[in-house]
């Protein structure tokens, strides 16, 4: 069954990998060979458990489907090339060649529009360019009417892979997408404070522009003695913004406190480099992990030129201010960690239930820091007046040392078709960091070492009944620690925004997490059911949170402070069933999830709390109506409460939303596909009126030629001109509420051509 979300299960197991002759088929994506890949070039379809995850304990096990072709199809040639003219000047276009023969896969594409389609990698790009497209393939790869803005949007790439040896491939590939944006936001932001109430209006203009460049390789060399993987990744970003803003603050009464205007343009470029490499060193009997070794560079090369200017105006006293500067910024970023597994048992030779392991983490980081800041002369119009508070350099870095033990212990018991297995498993890991700072700055001069103990434990049970159920239980528990970084520490305070003024604490501690988790799987292999349950609950000691006070004037003065007192519980299970429903293919997936946390913070030099419950459920359904219907349903439902409490307070905020959508397919009469997508969305708070919005899409699709390689395709968007972006969000005891432009009703006309050509025949039907 193909769903909604566009995976693939069969019997209930999802599809991980789908191999052709067995190797994966352009990165093993199930879609891309099911729909590329005519049905007389396919000699027989194999389905087997993926093994790549050998854990007794996996008990939604995956499987691979593997592809054989018929004698004589070696290899073959498919893609895609088409455009699209709409109305309200819109425009779409994409390419994609691909090849393939017994060691060598080739693909190279392209693609443009001004319809909010974006896609950021090969992969992506492949999966909307396939021939044969079905069910969710038809309304994956349309207008996103949520994005912000108007977009416009370019990408191409190329990727190359080939099998050296049976146990040896090397894959390389080059991605490069740019994209520019306009967009308009109106928001207000309600914020509750002690004895008063802030409302800040913002209307923002903005207007970006970015490109990315990747190239990714890999290597892999893979034996029953060893596994060595290469992955370096070389990237450039370069970006640019331009923005305008205008603040107005009021009291409770409405009364003006101050308002403000500010211009900000920056342009940033970025160069990274990061390699990652593994080795695991494995017995060639039982094909035990022995030894790994795992290594990650990264080096990052950063500048950015900054224009600011901004007015502050105070209606109390009627008092201006203004900031009018250019910033120039440039980073030196180099990283390092090695890791590194022993399993003692293999060195002792020792045979058992009990395992232990013993692993290392080495840590380094720095980051050079150029900052120049130069204010505008207004004697020579230039700016040349060096503000001598935020020019600066400095050096940080950090070192970290975490060696770990790990014992485990596992019994296994077989009967007769049933299997029954127990695990335990206890981790000491000690944390050692040192954190260094050297700055002009003298209250930038950090030396400080922090040392954390991270204890783990874990206790899991299957019991696998052959054709009946396959139970997974566990109970966990570990323990993270976060150290300050440098602008919670000892940030340089900017007073170009003087609405918010942000400062530093050098007292910072490290807080510290301990987190419980109890979880319940059960895997139903005839029934073509999944059933997963997780609860996490945890508290987090010395917890990084934020002290703000605010003046008279509406204006914020805050920092990071530790606080003990952090809660949270959430709760999320997920569904799955796939099975017949009148003789025909149905399919439902439930995702639930729900979270209460506490969040203490100062507000006013008063302690409060902020208690957060947010809720949400996602559902899908397929229903497959002999070879003319197909019908999906998604479905969305979120809700957040957020109640402050402390002295002087006690207020409450909501927020709530929920959208539905259907997709019916009509595949009727011959060569035509008919496409109705219809989804209903409600937004409501506890400020502003309850908004609804009706939206239909619908696509009609016309194969032409012989062999259905042409495809004419109509498409009309939004037909009932109901589309409106909206803003809505709480954090602690801010309420945001807005709106922002964004992508409108169109209609398109589109033409593609889908070459193919598979082994030395011409007569292939598809």
């Amino acid at each position: 069954m193909v769903w909604a979300d566009g995976k693939i299960s069969v019997n209930g197991k999802n599809v991980s990998q789908l191999f052709v002759q067995g190797k994966p088929f352009f990165g093993g994506d199930p879609v891309i060979a099911m729909r590329n890949l005519p049905k007389d070039a396919v000699d027989k379809v194999k389905v087997y458990d993926d093994k790549t995850n050998s854990d007794e304990f996996n008990v939604t096990k995956q499987v691979i489907m593997d592809v054989t072709l018929k004698k004589g199809i070696k290899g073959g040639a498919f893609g895609k090339a088409g455009g699209g003219l709409g109305t309200d000047h819109r425009r779409e276009g994409n390419i994609a060649l691909n090849y393939f023969s017994p060691k060598d896969q080739v693909s190279v594409m392209g693609a443009t529009n001004n319809t909010n389609k974006q896609v950021f990698d090969v992969q992506s790009m492949l999966r909307q360019t396939v021939y044969k497209p079905g069910g969710n393939d038809n309304t994956g790869y349309q207008s996103n009417f949520t994005m912000e803005g108007l977009n416009q949007f370019k990408a191409g790439g190329i990727s190359l892979s080939r099998d050296f040896t049976k146990t040896t491939n090397a894959k390389a590939e080059y991605f490069d997408y740019a994209a520019q944006n306009t967009t308009n936001r109106m928001f207000d932001d309600i914020t509750s404070l002690t004895n008063n109430v802030l409302k800040q209006h913002t209307e923002n203009k903005e207007g970006s522009s970015r490109r990315d460049q990747q190239l990714r390789g890999h290597y892999r060399n893979l034996t029953t003695k060893q596994e060595i993987t290469i992955d370096p990744t070389l990237e450039q970003q370069n970006s640019n913004i331009n923005s305008y803003s205008q603040y107005t603050t009021k009291n409770a009464s409405d009364q003006l406190l101050n308002s403000s205007t500010n211009t900000f343009a920056t342009q940033k470029d970025d160069q990274k480099l990061n390699l990652a490499a593994e080795y695991i060193s494995k017995n060639e009997e039982s094909l035990t992990q022995i030894f790994l070794l795992r290594y990650r560079l990264g080096s990052d090369q950063y500048t950015n030129q900054e224009q600011l200017k901004n007015i502050f105006d105070v209606s109390s006293n009627n008092s201006s201010s203004t900031v009018d500067r250019k910033k120039s910024e440039a980073k030196n970023m180099f990283n390092q960690t090695l890791y590194g597994e022993l399993n003692l048992n293999s060195v002792s030779g020792y045979i058992g239930p009990f395992t232990s392991t013993l692993s290392n983490t080495l840590t380094r980081n720095q980051e050079k820091s150029d900052q120049t800041v130069n204010k505008f002369n207004t004697s020579d119009g230039q700016y040349d007046l060096l503000d001598s508070y935020l020019t600066n350099q400095s050096t940080y870095n950090y070192l970290l040392e975490s060696p770990g033990l790990e014992i485990t212990y596992a019994k296994r018991i077989v009967g007769i078709r049933n299997l029954k297995y127990f695990s335990m498993g206890i981790k000491s890991e000690l944390q050692l960091v040192n954190q260094h700072n050297n700055s002009q700055k003298a209250f930038q001069q950090i030396d400080r070492n922090y040392v954390a103990p991270l204890p783990s434990l874990y206790f899991r049970f299957s019991h696998n009944k052959e054709g009946l159920f396959n139970k997974l239980y566990t109970i966990r528990y570990k323990t993270e620690t976060t150290i300050p970084n440098m602008a919670q520490l000892a940030p340089l305070t900017d007073s170009a925004y003087q609405n918010y003024f942000r400062f530093g604490n050098p007292n910072l501690k490290q807080q510290y997490n301990h987190d419980l988790g109890l979880s319940y799987q059960n895997s139903l292999p005839n029934n073509g059911g999944i059933f997963k349950l997780n609860v996490n609950a945890g508290l987090t000691l010395n917890k990084f949170s934020d002290s703000s006070t605010y003046d008279n004037q509406g204006r914020r003065k805050s920092y990071t402070v530790n606080i003990n007192g952090y809660r949270y519980i959430n709760m999320s299970m997920s569904f799955e069933k796939s099975g017949k429903l009148f003789t025909n293919p149905f399919g439902i997936k439930l995702f639930p999830r729900v979270e209460f946390s506490k969040s203490p913070y100062y507000l006013d030099n008063g302690l409060k709390t902020s208690r957060n419950i947010n809720a949400n459920l996602l559902w899908l359904a397929n229903y497959v109506q002999n070879d003319l219907l197909l019908y999906d349903i998604i479905g969305t439902v979120n809700y957040s409460k957020n109640t402050l409490t402390g002295s002087g307070t006690n207020n409450s905020f909501y927020s709530a939303g929920a959208s539905t959508g259907a997709s019916i397919q009509l595949s009727w009469p011959k060569h035509i596909v008919i496409v109705n997508t219809v989804s209903y969305d409600i937004s409501a708070n506890s400020y502003d009126k309850t908004i609804k919005n009706v939206i239909w899409n619908a696509n009609l699709y016309c194969r032409l030629l012989k062999k259905e390689q042409l495809e004419l395709k109509l498409t009309a968007t939004d037909l009932l001109r109901q589309r409106s972006n909206i803003i809505r969000s709480i954090n602690n005891n801010t309420l945001r509420t807005g709106t922002v432009n964004n992508l409108q009703q169109f209609f398109m006309v589109s033409l593609a051509y889908y070459p193919r050509q598979f082994g030395p025949s011409k007569k292939s039907k598809l």
